[in-house]
């Protein structure tokens, strides 16, 4: 996919501003990659939403939310470490928070799906000041995320 550029503005998590400010930096695109078979780990959870089939897979303290298509293929949605939940395990994540580049201290944020809830996590880790607010479709899914993936105290969030 190449390598993609972009100015750095200064301080992405900090108030300082670090000697490449105003400098390209070089952000190379993830590229995406099947799962090795099983690597998702043992079954925990599956149901029937009425938005999709939902399974929660254990490997280790890794977590795996998945959806299921209706030919059976398993779509990864989401992953959570869980004795360091703050850290994101898809790379596709970390480009997600590169806005941080321009404005490094928002207020308030806007998530839509909650997944997971890996976001979440990663964000009251590196800010916990930050007002966000979480939309989610699936009502199965917010319970799905407090029952395994430890969201059940999501500080200054909303979902």
């Amino acid at each position: 996919w190449g390598a993609q550029e972009a100015l750095y503005a200064g301080g992405a998590f900090s108030n300082t501003q670090p000697p490449y400010a105003g400098q390209v930096v070089r952000f190379a695109r993830a590229q995406w990659q099947p799962p090795p078979a099983n690597a998702a780990g043992v079954l925990e959870h599956e149901t029937q939403s009425a938005y999709s089939r939902i399974r929660v897979y254990k490997n280790g303290e890794i977590r795996t939310l998945v959806f299921v298509r209706d030919n059976g293929a398993e779509a990864w949605e989401s992953q959570v470490d869980l004795l360091q939940p703050q850290l994101l395990r898809f790379d596709y994540l970390k480009y997600l928070f590169t806005s941080y580049l321009l404005k490094p201290r928002p207020k308030s944020m806007l998530i839509v799906g909650l997944g997971g809830g890996s976001m979440v996590h990663f964000m009251r880790h590196v800010d916990p000041e930050v007002q966000i607010d979480v939309v989610e479709i699936d009502s199965e899914i917010v319970r799905i995320a407090g029952d395994y993936f430890n969201l059940r105290e999501i500080g200054r969030a909303h979902v």
